[in-house]
């Protein structure tokens, strides 16, 4: 049996997302007390989802199906809020992971319907945003198979693709017990609120970042010079260079993968085409050049 699990995503952050860590927290605490009796049955039953009543929309998201449901959640929501929250803002992100819960909630009932509980539809939204943000971007996991234990890094758009591809998996089977569709719901919300707060200059872009727009405009030629400068023009506003000069990359980039080793210890992988640019480290939030390590 393999099982994979996340535990790190490389998204470096410049503020602390407050209000993810209060979700977590809310969410754990809410699935404690129903499990313990702390919350009345005829409340919790209030809850769940269920129709289209405004309560169980909102909270069945602080609502779980046992230890391993909530663990498995709270995983998800620790690593890819985290790192969403950081890059909108606390009050918004309140707004947004309610938002995507509802989104996630009503593909479920326009579907398979029936009572339903958990956050896994508002974190797949998450999931989206980190598709639409991140793609590149690596996650470690931590995998089993059968005995054996070990542990990878995998550019996020294959591991998010990976999951989506056990949902729809999971509903051509007709497997039950996991609200599928809500969380192919929540992932095409969480995608489609990416690329709009992305149109409206919401969540703005330097040319450190890729996301999958990048990516599809590179591949298809697009990626221009204009966009490129005002790119720069952001950057050079919002991040600040090093101490020490930055050495010159030399004229012929290497190929494949470029292995880059930070001050403080910590190592980051990037694709050739990276070759020369600026990126955070993850560990201390430094500039390295993407060069090859000598």
């Amino acid at each position: 049996m393999l099982f994979l699990v996340p535990y790190s995503v490389d998204v470096p952050t410049t503020r602390r997302p407050w209000a993810n860590w209060f979700l977590v927290g809310a969410t754990a605490l809410i699935s404690v007390l129903v499990a313990n009796g702390g919350i009345s049955l005829s409340t919790a039953q209030s809850m769940v989802l269920d129709g289209w009543g405004i309560t169980g929309f909102l909270g069945h998201i602080f609502l779980h199906a046992g230890f391993g449901h909530l663990i498995g959640n709270m995983i998800f929501l620790w690593l890819f809020g985290n790192a969403i929250c950081a890059r909108v803002g606390n009050f918004f992100y309140l707004l947004l992971y309610l938002g995507l819960g509802v989104a996630a909630a009503v593909a479920h009932n326009l579907t398979l319907g029936g009572p339903a509980i958990g956050a896994s539809g508002a974190v797949m939204g998450l999931v989206g945003l980190h598709l639409v943000l991140y793609p590149i971007n690596e996650i470690r996991v931590f995998s089993i198979f059968f005995c054996t234990f070990s542990t990878f890094e995998v550019s996020s758009i294959w591991m998010i693709l990976y999951w989506v591809a056990w949902d729809i998996l999971g509903i051509a089977m007709g497997w039950g017990g996991v609200a599928y569709t809500a969380h192919l719901g929540g992932l095409a919300a969480g995608i489609g609120c990416a690329l709009l707060l992305m149109k409206v200059d919401f969540i703005q872009t330097t040319h450190l970042d890729r996301t999958i727009l990048d990516i599809l405009n590179r591949k298809n030629g697009r990626f221009s010079a204009r966009h490129q400068l005002i790119d720069r023009i952001r950057s050079r506003k919002t991040v600040r260079p090093q101490s020490k000069p930055v050495p010159s990359a030399p004229h012929e980039p290497p190929t494949g993968t470029i292995r880059v080793q930070c001050d403080c210890g910590r190592r980051l992988k990037a694709p050739s085409k990276m070759y020369g640019e600026m990126r955070h480290c993850p560990g201390c939030q430094s500039l390295l050049q993407i060069l090859p390590s000598t």
